[in-house]
């Protein structure tokens, strides 16, 4: 439960910092994940989340 609110959080930093940009009511699909994703997994030493993310086909 406690994921659900860290979503925006870090659109909301990526947006801040200027590396997310746009104007008007958007989406997460067209910014690019690769700057969320690396927040995301960065270690909270570092300013980040420490929360590792992986994706595996099967």
């Amino acid at each position: 439960m406690w994921q659900t609110p860290l979503n925006p959080v870090r659109a909301l930093e990526l947006l801040a910092a200027g590396q997310w940009a746009g104007s008007g009511v958007r989406g997460p699909e067209p910014f690019d994940a690769r700057p969320f994703l690396e927040l995301m997994a960065r270690p909270e030493a570092d300013g980040g989340y420490g929360q590792h993310w992986g994706l595996g086909e099967r």
